[in-house]
């Protein structure tokens, strides 16, 4: 394992720590990196001037791709866009959003490159979240999108197939730091809700919230009693 490949691995091992980041930026500096180096400063600092916001902005703009470079060289999705899309806070690359499939092709790497904080996730369909709810790594996410047929045109019809992998994945590993939750266009079924009212859940969440899912609304009033304002349902179906 190289220096690097260490620091890395340190900073993936401690993610709210600043220090690991300061180490890797000072090593990036003296390795012919000084932009990303100074991006990982300016990212940690507590407060921005406007100068330092510009030039935070003006170095990812230029560099995106680059810092990327862990990511898949893949294709544009089946509907034409990118298939990654990248966040980055405190310098380091921290949000993903892609289709499922490509996260679990990619998972290893991934999650061995950069602390993955919050996944967001779409076209994940029932399998997808079966074969989601047996992973696990380091750090755990604390932020979970799940989403299903993101694009589909009116008139879809919402199985029940996705159900028991949305229950395998509320109680799996893998969900057990997470405390923000969005679920988008799933049949939100009983044995689904009844696993979010579990209390070890209701006391993690801090956010739970359904985009345009089809959920009956005793099971909308069920949720409601419990998470109060922490519940956010829109578009019910």
């Amino acid at each position: 394992m190289s220096d690097g490949d260490a620091l890395l691995a340190a900073i993936i091992a401690n993610p709210d720590d600043d220090t690991p980041r300061l180490v890797y930026a000072d090593w990036l500096d003296e390795n012919g990196q000084p932009e990303r180096a100074e991006f990982i400063r300016l990212q940690l600092l507590s407060g921005y001037t406007i100068e330092q916001d510009n030039r935070q902005y003006d170095l990812l703009e230029a560099n995106r791709k680059a810092w990327s470079a862990h990511s898949p060289q893949s294709p544009p999705d089946r509907r034409g866009g990118e298939l990654w899309e990248w966040v980055f806070e405190r310098g380091m690359v921290e949000g993903i959003f892609c289709e499922a499939d490509t996260f679990l092709e990619n998972w290893p790497r991934l999650t061995t490159a950069t602390p993955i904080r919050h996944l967001a996730l779409y076209d994940a369909g029932a399998g997808h979240l079966e074969d989601l709810a047996r992973l696990c790594w380091k750090p755990l996410p604390t932020t979970l999108v799940l989403g299903d047929h993101p694009n589909a045109a009116i008139g879809y019809s919402w199985g029940p197939g996705a159900g028991p992998g949305l229950v395998a994945g509320i109680r799996s590993e893998l969900a057990r730091n997470v405390r923000y939750l969005l679920l988008s266009m799933y049949d939100i079924s009983d044995n689904v809700v009844d696993s979010l009212l579990a209390p070890s859940i209701v006391e993690r969440l801090k956010q739970l919230s359904f985009s345009t899912c089809s959920i009956s609304p005793k099971a909308v009033d069920r949720l409601r009693t419990y998470y109060g304002s922490r519940f956010i349902c829109e578009h019910a179906l």
